[in-house]
């Protein structure tokens, strides 16, 4: 009956006023926290961007700070980059050091130990990076299992590589997305899918993304719990700006609205814009 029900909700509100964590899991950037409450056990959270604009980075971000952070395991899926690739962009981010430089060797005396103290940071940490062109997805499954005890987070890159949008159906998308979505609620931990928008936003006066401009947009909307799309101006226009704003267009248990990141371009990683003020 609705009483019982009422009396476990007043508690988990109670619950949630005493403490000072996020009933989520904490991403580590304070604004896309406020609005999001953290990433939550259960949901399908699309992340998506034209190209360059940095979802794989910010995905990146996010895996770096759950792991480090919140002590948290995850499991990265990549179906375009490889993994050596993905942990020399994140090392270069760890020790602010330029990934060209470590493309090159070409690292001072006084960079190879804080490039060796960012490695054995790294190497403590619990993430697992998954690099086939092969979408299994019984794989990520088996990491959901993994982690449905003591939570954690999955990373999906990306949709487009699981299949040809151009090309499949509308059923097949619905069908993948509905099983990632079925993987998130039986092992209560949340997944990330990075996307692509569409490219004829491109061609717009105003080219912000909006929901209708993600690809299979109807499939996406009806089943994810969380989209967010990321937009940096300086990558559509002559701006210098390094502000990346992330424009959460639907969260089913939330509002709508914009946040902004500070995007570095020396080290391709997302940074807090304002201090945390918990």
């Amino acid at each position: 009956v609705i009483k019982d029900v009422l009396v476990e909700v007043y508690e988990q509100i109670e619950q949630r006023h005493e403490s000072v964590a996020l009933p989520g899991i904490p991403t580590g950037f304070y604004d896309l926290d406020a609005m999001t409450c953290g990433l939550h056990g259960g949901d399908l959270i699309i992340l998506a961007s034209r190209p360059t604009h940095g979802t794989t980075a910010l995905a990146l971000n996010i895996a770096q700070n759950v792991t480090e952070i919140n002590k948290l395991p995850v499991a990265f899926f990549s179906l375009q980059h490889s993994r050596v690739e993905l942990v020399q962009r994140m090392l270069s981010s760890e020790v602010e050091i330029e990934s060209s430089y470590l493309k090159t060797g070409r690292v001072s005396d006084a960079q190879w130990e804080i490039l060796s103290k960012g490695i054995d940071s790294l190497s403590e940490r619990k993430f697992n990076i998954f690099d086939s062109e092969k979408f299994r997805i019984k794989r990520i499954q088996e990491q959901a299992e993994k982690m449905s005890a003591r939570g954690g987070v999955i990373i999906i890159d990306n949709l487009d590589k699981i299949h040809d949008l151009a090309s499949a159906s509308a059923y097949t998308i619905k069908s993948t997305l509905k099983k990632l979505k079925q993987i998130a609620q039986d092992y209560n931990v949340p997944i990330i899918l990075i996307s692509n928008v569409n490219e004829s936003v491109d061609r717009r006066k105003n080219n912000r993304p909006r929901l209708a401009d993600l690809k299979r947009c109807d499939s996406i909307e009806n089943i994810a719990d969380l989209v967010m799309i990321l937009y940096r101006e300086s990558v559509t226009s002559e701006s210098d700006s390094n502000v990346a704003e992330i424009a959460i267009v639907k969260q089913r248990n939330g509002c709508t609205g914009t946040v902004k990141l500070l995007f570095d371009h020396q080290f391709v990683s997302f940074k807090n814009l304002t201090t945390n003020t918990n």
